[in-house]
């Protein structure tokens, strides 16, 4: 699989590598069918190839992952300097979600959407996928925008607003000046992704009558011993420790003699504070820059999963998670790693502070460098 990677890789660069000024949107798939056989590790280190070599000074890329939904990672980011090249690498998820299900049309849609309106002179879109369609469980919360792009039980495509723009879109990238290229990926000649439909799933009343015969040949001891296996590892890796890098990713974060990388150890139900001042045991990472009494935001762990909650009001700062603010005592919001928190601090009237960190593992930083990344500063403070 590797080798097969990174011959698609060797492609793209060749086709790319030799335009000035592009603009290049990578939608990297994470959910759970990513981890079979490596699929994930492997494409991210042909991406990492493609930004490495078919990327230069001029160009700007930006990262959308996406299970049942899609999530910008890393906005437009242009590329000043080759060092530049390993900031945005490390912006690549390393992790899968482990999720049920997944939207590559919805992602594609929104990578494009991205693009569309680029002036840069060259657009690329980069699909990344192990080409599965997988839907999503009836209960999902993003089961109604799978709605918008499938026809559940086949293959179709609705008659919606968004399916239609998406077609309308795609047909734009299908060569010359906009094109879109596939990992594990078909894309056809009108723009559109080849996906291989759904594995057959079994009836649940088959399952149920072999686990009922293998309960009476075996007198049922077994049985209970594989679920209580199962049912233990489970909870073990739901009380292992979870390692969480919160790296300061912010425009200035290269030009301070202080701040980097916080390494947290997180048991389950652990949390920690965004900023605030230290108390007893509770583990606060420290804002550079901002002088905070209380915390303005926390990350709590729930099993294998991370949420965050803001918690100071937005007179005082405003806390958002890729983008989108977060509201005090609005409740907590999935937290994935691989996602940014800013926030942002009035310090007097007209000043305001900004820091913009990176939740990621301890694999992503190994051996990163801390030069400045050009982020778009078309985002207008709030203030």
């Amino acid at each position: 699989m590797a080798s097969t990677l990174d011959a698609a890789a060797t492609r793209i660069i060749s086709a790319i590598r030799g335009r000035k000024e592009k603009a290049v949107v990578i939608v990297l798939d994470v959910s759970g069918s990513m981890t079979n056989a490596h699929r994930l590790r492997h494409s991210v280190a042909a991406l990492a190839r493609i930004v490495r070599e078919g990327t230069r000074v001029g160009d700007t890329v930006a990262v959308f992952s996406f299970d049942t939904s899609p999530t910008l990672v890393l906005k437009e980011t242009r590329v000043k300097k080759d060092a530049d090249k390993k900031i945005i690498i490390d912006r690549i998820p390393t992790v899968s979600n482990n999720t049920v299900g997944s939207n590559i049309r919805w992602a594609h849609h929104e990578a494009l959407k991205l693009l569309a309106p680029s002036r840069q002179p060259y657009q690329v879109c980069i699909l990344v996928s192990d080409n599965r369609h997988d839907p999503p469980p009836a209960g999902d919360p993003y089961h109604p925008d799978y709605l918008k792009y499938y026809v559940p039980g086949s293959m179709e495509t609705p008659d919606t607003p968004e399916s239609r723009d998406y077609a309308r879109l795609r047909e734009q990238f299908t060569g010359g000046t906009r094109a879109t290229y596939g990992i594990g990926v078909d894309v056809l000649e009108t723009g559109a992704v080849r996906e291989l439909p759904p594995p057959p799933r079994t009836p649940a009343w088959v399952y149920a009558a072999i686990l009922l015969a293998v309960a009476v040949l075996a007198g049922g001891g077994w049985l209970a011993a594989r679920a209580f296996g199962r049912a233990a590892a489970a909870r073990k890796a739901a009380q292992a420790p979870l390692t969480v890098v919160v790296r300061d990713v912010s425009p200035d974060a290269g030009t301070r003699s202080f701040g980097g990388d916080t390494r947290l150890d997180l048991d389950a139900e652990d949390s920690f504070d965004l900023g605030g001042v230290p108390f007893g045991t509770g583990k606060v990472v420290t804002l550079p820059g901002i002088a905070v009494r209380e915390p303005l935001a926390r990350v709590q762990r729930h099993g294998s999963h991370l949420v965050i909650q803001a918690l100071a009001p937005r007179e005082t700062a405003v806390v958002l998670l890729d983008g989108a603010e977060l509201e005090a005592g609005a409740g907590a919001r999935p937290l994935r790693l691989g996602q940014t928190v800013s926030l942002r601090v009035r310090v007097m009237a007209g000043i305001e502070k900004r820091v913009d960190l990176l939740l990621t593992d301890t694999q992503s930083v190994a051996d990163q460098p801390r030069e400045e990344v050009a982020f778009d500063p078309s985002d207008a403070s709030p203030y």
